[in-house]
């Protein structure tokens, strides 16, 4: 199994990086 490349948001909201978070997802925001 490939580990894939973090998730880019293309916006910064909180709801979306909270569940993300819950997730335990790596993300990154590019706002």
């Amino acid at each position: 199994m490939t580990t894939s490349p973090p998730l880019l948001l293309a916006s910064a909201s909180p709801r979306r990086r909270q569940i993300l978070s819950l997730l335990g997802l790596p993300f990154e925001v590019c706002a």
